[in-house]
């Protein structure tokens, strides 16, 4: 655990990762590296959001990954204005087809809208 720490001490964090995986696959009950891990996962996925908001913070990608992450922290009222923005900004430039809204359940108008479902018919 020492080298592990030194590495994400050090921001080498893909190391760490590598390094803890094995670490884990060896102590399964080690709270401590389940929650490095975690940790470290959570470090790396804010760094690349970092570096999607230089490249342009008003991106449909850029939108989507923040609603994504709002919506995985349950705050779901923020997800879905990052949604909407991000499925206004695709109607627009039709830059992609936004899959993921419909899995929200977010119509290309921005509403929310009920899921049909075969279970839902039973």
């Amino acid at each position: 655990m020492t080298l592990i720490k030194v590495l994400i001490g050090s921001k080498k964090l893909e190391d760490a990762v590598s390094h803890l995986n094995n670490y884990l696959k060896r102590n399964p009950k080690d709270q401590e590296a389940w929650y490095l891990l975690g940790k470290t996962h959570l470090t790396l996925s804010e760094d690349a959001l970092k570096m999607i908001n230089e490249i342009d913070p008003n991106s449909v990608i850029a939108h989507e990954i923040s609603g994504e992450i709002d919506a995985s922290m349950h705050n779901y009222d923020v997800a879905l204005v990052e949604f909407k923005k991000a499925v206004d900004m695709a109607r627009r430039s039709q830059a992609r087809t936004c899959t993921w809204a419909r899995r929200f359940g977010v119509s290309a108008n921005g509403n929310r809208h009920k899921r049909n479902s075969r279970r839902a018919e039973q």
